[in-house]
Protein backbone atom coordinates (compact mmCIF):
# COMPACT_ATOMS: atom_id res chain seq x y z
CA UNK A 1 0.00 0.00 0.00
CA UNK A 2 2.83 1.93 0.57
CA UNK A 3 4.40 2.09 -3.17
CA UNK A 4 0.84 1.99 -4.15
CA UNK A 5 0.12 5.87 -2.66
CA UNK A 6 3.61 6.50 -3.64
CA UNK A 7 2.63 6.16 -7.53
CA UNK A 8 -1.23 6.24 -7.56
CA UNK A 9 -2.35 7.55 -4.96
CA UNK A 10 -4.95 5.92 -1.95
CA UNK A 11 -8.46 4.78 -3.87
CA UNK A 12 -11.58 6.61 -2.17
CA UNK A 13 -12.23 7.31 0.11
CA UNK A 14 -9.40 7.10 1.54
CA UNK A 15 -7.05 10.06 1.97
CA UNK A 16 -4.01 10.71 3.77
CA UNK A 17 -5.22 14.08 6.01
CA UNK A 18 -4.46 13.85 9.44
CA UNK A 19 -8.44 14.87 10.18
CA UNK A 20 -8.87 12.27 8.10
CA UNK A 21 -6.68 9.64 10.13
CA UNK A 22 -8.23 11.14 13.39
CA UNK A 23 -11.55 10.69 12.54
CA UNK A 24 -10.75 6.78 11.29
CA UNK A 25 -9.50 6.77 15.32
CA UNK A 26 -12.21 8.36 16.60
CA UNK A 27 -14.70 5.52 15.35
CA UNK A 28 -11.95 2.98 15.94
CA UNK A 29 -12.51 3.81 19.93
CA UNK A 30 -16.16 3.73 19.44
CA UNK A 31 -16.12 0.68 17.94
CA UNK A 32 -14.04 -0.68 20.84
CA UNK A 33 -16.11 0.71 23.42
CA UNK A 34 -19.16 -0.59 21.85
CA UNK A 35 -17.88 -3.96 21.85
CA UNK A 36 -16.70 -3.44 25.58
CA UNK A 37 -20.32 -2.74 26.24
CA UNK A 38 -21.64 -5.29 25.06
CA UNK A 39 -19.36 -7.69 26.71
CA UNK A 40 -19.57 -6.13 29.79
CA UNK A 41 -23.93 -6.75 29.89
CA UNK A 42 -23.13 -9.79 28.60
CA UNK A 43 -21.35 -10.81 31.86
CA UNK A 44 -23.71 -9.08 33.71
CA UNK A 45 -26.62 -10.24 32.31
CA UNK A 46 -24.81 -14.28 32.92
CA UNK A 47 -24.33 -12.95 37.00
CA UNK A 48 -28.13 -11.73 37.61
CA UNK A 49 -28.88 -15.25 35.73
CA UNK A 50 -27.33 -16.89 38.33
CA UNK A 51 -28.76 -15.02 40.58
CA UNK A 52 -31.98 -15.37 39.92
CA UNK A 53 -31.49 -19.02 39.45
CA UNK A 54 -29.68 -19.39 43.34
CA UNK A 55 -32.96 -17.50 44.70
CA UNK A 56 -35.33 -19.23 42.97
CA UNK A 57 -33.30 -22.36 44.49
CA UNK A 58 -33.27 -20.87 48.13
CA UNK A 59 -36.87 -19.56 47.62
CA UNK A 60 -38.12 -23.30 46.12
CA UNK A 61 -39.91 -21.82 43.68
CA UNK A 62 -41.64 -24.66 41.48
CA UNK A 63 -39.99 -25.45 38.65
CA UNK A 64 -43.30 -24.66 36.40
CA UNK A 65 -42.99 -20.96 37.78
CA UNK A 66 -39.30 -20.70 36.62
CA UNK A 67 -38.39 -19.30 32.86
CA UNK A 68 -35.77 -20.05 30.61
CA UNK A 69 -33.08 -17.11 31.19
CA UNK A 70 -31.38 -16.71 27.99
CA UNK A 71 -28.00 -14.56 27.85
CA UNK A 72 -28.98 -11.94 25.71
CA UNK A 73 -28.08 -7.99 26.34
CA UNK A 74 -31.85 -7.45 25.39
CA UNK A 75 -32.58 -9.29 28.53
CA UNK A 76 -30.62 -7.37 31.08
CA UNK A 77 -33.27 -4.79 32.33
CA UNK A 78 -35.70 -7.42 32.46
CA UNK A 79 -33.33 -9.95 34.34
CA UNK A 80 -32.60 -6.93 36.72
CA UNK A 81 -35.82 -6.39 37.80
CA UNK A 82 -36.88 -10.09 38.44
CA UNK A 83 -33.85 -9.93 40.27
CA UNK A 84 -34.64 -7.32 42.75
CA UNK A 85 -38.51 -8.54 42.97
CA UNK A 86 -36.87 -12.16 44.13
CA UNK A 87 -34.43 -10.39 46.62
CA UNK A 88 -37.07 -8.89 48.26
CA UNK A 89 -38.75 -12.15 48.16
CA UNK A 90 -36.05 -13.31 50.08
CA UNK A 91 -35.25 -10.94 52.57
CA UNK A 92 -38.98 -11.00 53.84
CA UNK A 93 -38.60 -14.51 53.98
CA UNK A 94 -35.31 -13.97 56.39
CA UNK A 95 -37.47 -11.42 57.97
CA UNK A 96 -40.23 -13.87 58.68
CA UNK A 97 -37.94 -16.88 60.32
CA UNK A 98 -36.73 -14.72 62.00
CA UNK A 99 -39.79 -12.70 63.99
CA UNK A 100 -41.46 -16.56 63.82
CA UNK A 101 -37.66 -17.33 66.22
CA UNK A 102 -38.42 -14.32 68.57
CA UNK A 103 -42.11 -15.18 68.15
CA UNK A 104 -40.76 -18.85 69.83
CA UNK A 105 -38.50 -16.89 72.38
CA UNK A 106 -41.69 -14.37 73.36
CA UNK A 107 -44.13 -17.18 73.91
CA UNK A 108 -41.51 -19.33 76.18
CA UNK A 109 -41.46 -15.94 78.25
CA UNK A 110 -45.11 -16.21 79.55
CA UNK A 111 -44.66 -19.98 80.45
CA UNK A 112 -48.32 -20.47 81.05
CA UNK A 113 -49.89 -19.63 77.91
CA UNK A 114 -52.15 -22.38 76.56
CA UNK A 115 -51.79 -24.55 73.49
CA UNK A 116 -54.40 -22.80 71.64
CA UNK A 117 -52.98 -19.12 72.54
CA UNK A 118 -50.18 -17.29 70.03
CA UNK A 119 -49.44 -20.45 67.64
CA UNK A 120 -46.05 -20.71 66.11
CA UNK A 121 -48.06 -22.12 62.99
CA UNK A 122 -47.37 -21.61 59.09
CA UNK A 123 -48.21 -18.13 58.30
CA UNK A 124 -49.16 -17.25 54.94
CA UNK A 125 -47.32 -13.71 55.25
CA UNK A 126 -44.91 -12.23 57.24
CA UNK A 127 -47.39 -9.59 58.28
CA UNK A 128 -49.24 -12.64 59.60
CA UNK A 129 -46.17 -13.40 61.93
CA UNK A 130 -45.22 -9.65 62.56
CA UNK A 131 -48.80 -9.18 63.88
CA UNK A 132 -49.28 -11.93 66.16
CA UNK A 133 -45.73 -10.94 67.19
CA UNK A 134 -47.14 -7.78 68.40
CA UNK A 135 -49.90 -9.50 70.11
CA UNK A 136 -47.58 -11.30 72.01
CA UNK A 137 -45.36 -8.97 72.82
CA UNK A 138 -48.43 -6.81 73.64
CA UNK A 139 -49.81 -9.60 76.43
CA UNK A 140 -46.11 -9.66 77.80
CA UNK A 141 -45.85 -6.12 78.61
CA UNK A 142 -49.49 -6.15 79.62
CA UNK A 143 -48.28 -8.22 82.76
CA UNK A 144 -45.37 -6.62 83.25
CA UNK A 145 -47.25 -3.19 84.06
CA UNK A 146 -49.78 -5.41 86.24
CA UNK A 147 -47.41 -7.12 88.40
CA UNK A 148 -45.42 -3.68 88.83
CA UNK A 149 -48.92 -2.21 89.97
CA UNK A 150 -49.29 -5.24 92.20
CA UNK A 151 -45.62 -4.61 93.43
CA UNK A 152 -46.12 -0.89 94.15
CA UNK A 153 -49.36 -1.09 95.95
CA UNK A 154 -48.54 -4.06 97.71
CA UNK A 155 -45.44 -2.63 99.38
CA UNK A 156 -47.55 0.67 100.20
CA UNK A 157 -50.26 -1.04 101.86
CA UNK A 158 -47.30 -3.01 104.13
CA UNK A 159 -45.69 0.38 105.18
CA UNK A 160 -48.36 2.95 105.11
CA UNK A 161 -50.50 3.89 108.44
CA UNK A 162 -52.24 2.18 109.76
CA UNK A 163 -50.76 -0.80 108.39
CA UNK A 164 -49.69 -3.90 110.86
CA UNK A 165 -45.86 -3.52 108.91
CA UNK A 166 -44.16 -6.21 106.84
CA UNK A 167 -44.22 -9.48 108.04
CA UNK A 168 -40.43 -10.85 108.18
CA UNK A 169 -41.89 -14.50 107.96
CA UNK A 170 -43.51 -14.39 104.95
CA UNK A 171 -41.30 -12.11 103.01
CA UNK A 172 -39.65 -14.92 100.92
CA UNK A 173 -43.38 -15.88 99.76
CA UNK A 174 -44.30 -12.70 97.85
CA UNK A 175 -42.36 -10.20 95.74
CA UNK A 176 -41.33 -7.78 98.05
CA UNK A 177 -38.06 -9.11 99.20
CA UNK A 178 -36.86 -9.32 95.65
CA UNK A 179 -38.96 -6.04 94.90
CA UNK A 180 -36.48 -4.49 97.42
CA UNK A 181 -33.48 -5.79 96.71
CA UNK A 182 -33.59 -5.23 93.74
CA UNK A 183 -34.79 -1.69 92.62
CA UNK A 184 -32.35 0.38 91.30
CA UNK A 185 -31.46 3.39 92.98
CA UNK A 186 -32.87 4.23 96.09
CA UNK A 187 -36.60 4.81 96.70
CA UNK A 188 -38.30 7.89 95.26
CA UNK A 189 -39.28 10.40 97.74
CA UNK A 190 -41.84 11.84 98.14
CA UNK A 191 -42.87 7.71 98.29
CA UNK A 192 -46.18 7.22 96.25
CA UNK A 193 -48.22 4.42 95.01
CA UNK A 194 -47.28 5.67 91.42
CA UNK A 195 -43.79 6.24 91.57
CA UNK A 196 -43.12 2.99 93.26
CA UNK A 197 -45.45 1.04 90.38
CA UNK A 198 -43.07 2.61 88.12
CA UNK A 199 -39.86 1.76 89.22
CA UNK A 200 -41.02 -1.78 89.18
CA UNK A 201 -41.59 -1.31 85.61
CA UNK A 202 -38.51 -0.55 84.81
CA UNK A 203 -37.00 -3.10 86.97
CA UNK A 204 -39.21 -5.77 85.01
CA UNK A 205 -38.89 -4.44 82.12
CA UNK A 206 -35.11 -4.02 82.36
CA UNK A 207 -34.82 -7.96 83.02
CA UNK A 208 -36.42 -8.73 79.86
CA UNK A 209 -34.66 -6.40 77.72
CA UNK A 210 -31.22 -7.33 78.79
CA UNK A 211 -32.69 -11.20 78.62
CA UNK A 212 -31.81 -11.41 82.51
CA UNK A 213 -34.34 -14.11 83.92
CA UNK A 214 -36.25 -11.94 86.53
CA UNK A 215 -35.56 -12.29 90.49
CA UNK A 216 -37.15 -14.76 92.64
CA UNK A 217 -39.84 -15.14 93.32
CA UNK A 218 -40.96 -12.55 90.80
CA UNK A 219 -42.77 -14.39 87.92
CA UNK A 220 -45.07 -13.41 85.21
CA UNK A 221 -47.13 -16.41 85.32
CA UNK A 222 -50.68 -15.20 85.39
CA UNK A 223 -51.42 -17.96 88.52
CA UNK A 224 -48.33 -15.75 90.14
CA UNK A 225 -50.40 -12.33 89.72
CA UNK A 226 -53.41 -14.02 91.77
CA UNK A 227 -51.31 -14.73 94.24
CA UNK A 228 -50.49 -11.54 94.85
CA UNK A 229 -53.81 -10.04 94.27
CA UNK A 230 -55.18 -12.53 96.61
CA UNK A 231 -52.29 -10.91 99.52
CA UNK A 232 -53.31 -7.96 98.62
CA UNK A 233 -57.01 -8.41 99.33
CA UNK A 234 -56.56 -10.52 102.45
CA UNK A 235 -53.72 -7.54 103.76
CA UNK A 236 -56.75 -4.90 102.58
CA UNK A 237 -59.41 -7.27 104.90
CA UNK A 238 -56.80 -6.94 107.60
CA UNK A 239 -55.74 -2.64 107.54
CA UNK A 240 -59.88 -2.43 106.97
CA UNK A 241 -60.25 -4.37 110.40
CA UNK A 242 -57.60 -2.97 112.14
CA UNK A 243 -58.76 0.39 111.53
CA UNK A 244 -62.46 -0.56 112.44
CA UNK A 245 -60.78 -1.71 116.22
CA UNK A 246 -58.58 0.86 116.97
CA UNK A 247 -61.61 3.40 115.90
CA UNK A 248 -63.97 1.23 118.10
CA UNK A 249 -61.23 1.43 121.23
CA UNK A 250 -61.08 5.65 120.78
CA UNK A 251 -64.77 5.35 120.95
CA UNK A 252 -64.67 3.39 123.58
CA UNK A 253 -62.55 5.48 125.45
CA UNK A 254 -64.43 8.70 124.31
CA UNK A 255 -67.48 7.34 125.80
CA UNK A 256 -66.17 5.98 129.24
CA UNK A 257 -64.47 9.42 129.95
CA UNK A 258 -67.64 11.23 128.95
CA UNK A 259 -69.54 8.56 131.21
CA UNK A 260 -67.57 9.28 134.08
CA UNK A 261 -68.06 12.94 133.90
CA UNK A 262 -71.70 12.44 133.56
CA UNK A 263 -71.88 10.17 136.73
CA UNK A 264 -69.62 12.25 138.71
CA UNK A 265 -67.27 9.35 139.53
CA UNK A 266 -64.27 10.04 141.38
CA UNK A 267 -61.12 10.26 139.78
CA UNK A 268 -59.63 7.45 142.48
CA UNK A 269 -62.56 5.07 141.16
CA UNK A 270 -61.22 5.62 137.52
CA UNK A 271 -58.43 3.41 135.70
CA UNK A 272 -56.24 4.04 133.05
CA UNK A 273 -57.27 3.49 129.29
CA UNK A 274 -54.54 2.67 126.66
CA UNK A 275 -55.56 2.31 122.93
CA UNK A 276 -55.22 -1.59 122.58
CA UNK A 277 -57.11 -2.89 120.59
CA UNK A 278 -57.02 -5.59 122.52
CA UNK A 279 -58.47 -3.85 125.15
CA UNK A 280 -61.92 -3.73 123.45
CA UNK A 281 -63.50 -6.39 125.22
CA UNK A 282 -62.66 -5.32 128.75
CA UNK A 283 -63.25 -1.63 127.57
CA UNK A 284 -67.04 -2.69 126.31
CA UNK A 285 -68.06 -4.32 129.72
CA UNK A 286 -66.67 -1.09 131.26
CA UNK A 287 -69.04 0.78 129.02
CA UNK A 288 -71.79 -1.29 129.20
CA UNK A 289 -72.45 -1.04 132.58
CA UNK A 290 -71.90 2.72 133.16
CA UNK A 291 -73.99 3.40 130.05
CA UNK A 292 -76.81 1.34 131.40
CA UNK A 293 -76.23 3.31 135.15
CA UNK A 294 -75.78 6.65 133.08
CA UNK A 295 -79.46 5.78 130.82
CA UNK A 296 -81.42 5.29 133.24
CA UNK A 297 -81.86 9.37 134.02
CA UNK A 298 -81.23 10.40 129.93
CA UNK A 299 -83.10 7.97 128.61
CA UNK A 300 -86.45 10.23 127.91
CA UNK A 301 -83.62 13.04 126.73
CA UNK A 302 -82.47 10.24 124.41
CA UNK A 303 -85.21 8.97 122.98
CA UNK A 304 -86.76 12.43 122.29
CA UNK A 305 -83.44 13.31 120.50
CA UNK A 306 -83.81 9.80 118.78
CA UNK A 307 -87.19 11.32 117.66
CA UNK A 308 -86.48 14.39 116.89
CA UNK A 309 -83.32 13.89 114.56
CA UNK A 310 -85.96 11.23 112.45
CA UNK A 311 -88.55 14.07 112.15
CA UNK A 312 -85.61 16.50 111.09
CA UNK A 313 -84.62 13.85 108.57
CA UNK A 314 -88.14 13.12 107.01
CA UNK A 315 -88.94 17.06 106.77
CA UNK A 316 -85.64 17.69 105.16
CA UNK A 317 -85.76 14.66 103.04
CA UNK A 318 -82.54 13.38 104.17
CA UNK A 319 -81.54 9.91 101.83
CA UNK A 320 -82.05 6.63 103.86
CA UNK A 321 -78.40 6.01 102.90
CA UNK A 322 -76.96 9.32 104.90
CA UNK A 323 -79.20 8.59 107.88
CA UNK A 324 -78.32 4.95 108.44
CA UNK A 325 -74.93 6.24 107.80
CA UNK A 326 -74.95 8.33 111.10
CA UNK A 327 -77.01 5.74 112.95
CA UNK A 328 -74.17 3.37 112.25
CA UNK A 329 -71.48 5.81 113.65
CA UNK A 330 -72.85 6.49 116.82
CA UNK A 331 -73.94 2.78 118.19
CA UNK A 332 -75.39 2.58 120.86
CA UNK A 333 -77.14 5.42 121.03
CA UNK A 334 -77.09 5.28 124.55
CA UNK A 335 -74.16 7.45 125.68
CA UNK A 336 -73.40 10.97 125.85
CA UNK A 337 -71.14 10.81 122.87
CA UNK A 338 -73.96 9.53 120.89
CA UNK A 339 -76.39 12.27 122.31
CA UNK A 340 -74.12 14.80 121.62
CA UNK A 341 -73.12 13.30 118.05
CA UNK A 342 -77.34 13.62 117.78
CA UNK A 343 -78.05 17.41 118.67
CA UNK A 344 -75.62 18.37 116.77
CA UNK A 345 -76.77 16.66 113.62
CA UNK A 346 -80.24 17.97 114.47
CA UNK A 347 -78.65 21.36 114.21
CA UNK A 348 -76.59 20.67 111.07
CA UNK A 349 -79.55 19.27 109.46
CA UNK A 350 -82.19 22.05 110.53
CA UNK A 351 -79.52 24.14 108.97
CA UNK A 352 -79.78 22.99 105.61
CA UNK A 353 -83.54 22.76 105.88
CA UNK A 354 -83.50 26.60 106.27
CA UNK A 355 -81.23 26.87 103.20
CA UNK A 356 -83.21 24.24 101.24
CA UNK A 357 -86.23 26.55 102.06
CA UNK A 358 -84.55 29.28 100.18
CA UNK A 359 -83.65 26.98 97.35
CA UNK A 360 -86.76 25.43 96.92
CA UNK A 361 -88.52 29.12 96.88
CA UNK A 362 -85.77 29.64 93.71
CA UNK A 363 -86.49 26.12 92.12
CA UNK A 364 -90.33 27.49 92.02
CA UNK A 365 -89.65 30.86 90.65
CA UNK A 366 -87.82 29.69 88.05
CA UNK A 367 -90.07 26.99 87.41
CA UNK A 368 -93.36 29.64 86.93
CA UNK A 369 -91.17 31.50 85.25
CA UNK A 370 -90.69 29.51 82.38
CA UNK A 371 -94.17 28.43 82.42
CA UNK A 372 -94.98 31.99 82.03
CA UNK A 373 -92.91 32.10 79.44
CA UNK A 374 -94.14 29.09 77.27
CA UNK A 375 -97.55 30.17 77.80
CA UNK A 376 -96.78 33.83 76.28
CA UNK A 377 -94.84 32.48 73.54
CA UNK A 378 -97.55 30.30 72.40
CA UNK A 379 -100.39 33.12 72.55
CA UNK A 380 -97.72 35.58 70.82
CA UNK A 381 -97.99 32.87 67.99
CA UNK A 382 -101.62 33.28 67.18
CA UNK A 383 -101.39 36.21 64.39
CA UNK A 384 -104.76 37.34 65.09
CA UNK A 385 -103.45 38.93 68.14
CA UNK A 386 -101.85 42.00 65.62
CA UNK A 387 -105.63 42.39 64.49
CA UNK A 388 -107.82 41.78 67.53
CA UNK A 389 -104.88 43.06 70.52
CA UNK A 390 -104.16 46.75 72.02
CA UNK A 391 -101.14 48.58 70.90
CA UNK A 392 -99.94 48.29 74.69
CA UNK A 393 -100.14 44.52 74.80
CA UNK A 394 -97.57 44.46 71.31
CA UNK A 395 -95.39 46.75 73.15
CA UNK A 396 -95.71 44.19 76.24
CA UNK A 397 -94.78 41.08 74.26
CA UNK A 398 -91.70 43.12 72.79
CA UNK A 399 -90.32 44.16 76.26
CA UNK A 400 -90.81 40.75 77.14
CA UNK A 401 -89.43 39.39 74.51
CA UNK A 402 -85.84 41.66 74.90
CA UNK A 403 -85.59 40.88 78.93
CA UNK A 404 -86.86 36.85 79.00
CA UNK A 405 -83.36 35.18 78.38
CA UNK A 406 -81.46 37.36 80.17
CA UNK A 407 -83.97 37.34 83.01
CA UNK A 408 -84.36 33.65 82.90
CA UNK A 409 -80.34 33.36 82.76
CA UNK A 410 -79.89 35.46 86.20
CA UNK A 411 -82.12 33.22 87.63
CA UNK A 412 -80.66 30.16 87.07
CA UNK A 413 -77.52 31.73 87.86
CA UNK A 414 -78.21 33.05 91.24
CA UNK A 415 -79.83 29.27 91.80
CA UNK A 416 -76.44 27.50 90.63
CA UNK A 417 -74.64 29.86 93.60
CA UNK A 418 -77.37 28.95 96.08
CA UNK A 419 -76.50 24.98 95.30
CA UNK A 420 -72.73 25.85 95.69
CA UNK A 421 -72.89 27.67 98.94
CA UNK A 422 -75.15 24.77 100.41
CA UNK A 423 -72.51 22.47 99.05
CA UNK A 424 -69.81 24.06 100.57
CA UNK A 425 -72.07 24.63 103.97
CA UNK A 426 -73.23 21.37 104.91
CA UNK A 427 -71.05 18.78 102.14
CA UNK A 428 -74.00 17.52 100.83
CA UNK A 429 -75.96 18.01 97.27
CA UNK A 430 -79.25 19.58 97.38
CA UNK A 431 -81.20 17.11 96.55
CA UNK A 432 -84.63 16.57 94.92
CA UNK A 433 -86.59 13.35 94.02
CA UNK A 434 -83.66 11.63 94.88
CA UNK A 435 -81.34 13.27 92.41
CA UNK A 436 -78.43 15.97 93.43
CA UNK A 437 -80.64 19.50 92.05
CA UNK A 438 -77.67 20.50 89.97
CA UNK A 439 -78.01 17.80 87.87
CA UNK A 440 -81.41 17.94 86.79
CA UNK A 441 -80.74 21.85 86.03
CA UNK A 442 -77.98 21.18 83.99
CA UNK A 443 -80.19 18.82 81.95
CA UNK A 444 -82.86 20.86 81.44
CA UNK A 445 -80.53 24.25 80.48
CA UNK A 446 -78.89 21.62 78.07
CA UNK A 447 -82.49 20.32 76.36
CA UNK A 448 -83.26 23.62 75.95
CA UNK A 449 -80.22 25.21 74.22
CA UNK A 450 -80.33 22.13 72.20
CA UNK A 451 -83.86 22.08 71.57
CA UNK A 452 -84.93 24.64 68.47
CA UNK A 453 -88.60 24.94 68.87
CA UNK A 454 -87.88 25.82 72.91
CA UNK A 455 -88.69 29.44 73.09
CA UNK A 456 -88.63 30.68 69.96
CA UNK A 457 -90.01 33.74 70.40
CA UNK A 458 -87.51 34.46 73.03
CA UNK A 459 -84.57 34.04 71.32
CA UNK A 460 -84.76 35.55 68.02
CA UNK A 461 -86.12 38.94 66.51
CA UNK A 462 -89.57 39.28 65.47
CA UNK A 463 -89.42 38.91 60.99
Amino acid sequence: MASLSATKGLPPPFVMTRSYIETLEDRRDEVRDLVMEREARLAECHRIAEEITNLWEQLNTPVENRINLDIDVNCLEKYQEMSRALRDQWQSARQGEADKERLQIVRNELIDLKDDEFQVQDFNSSQEVWATLERLVSEKVRRINHLANLAGELYMLYTTPPSPGIPENSLQDILLKSFLITLPGTLPSPLSLEALQGRTKELLTSSFTRNRALPEPLSIERKYALEIEAKINALKKTIKEKAEKEEQVRRLIIDIHALWDELSVPHKDRVELVEFVDKIKEYTTIAQKLRRKWSESKKREIDEAVARLKAVYEECGVSQEEQDAFWERNNPIYSPTSLAEMLKEIASVTMRKESGVKIYKAIEDRKEFLKKLIEFEKAAGDPSRLFSGSSLRLLEEEKLRKSALPTLKQMENRLRKMLNDYEEDTNYSFMLNGRPYVEILDEEVKARLSNSTILVFFSSKKS
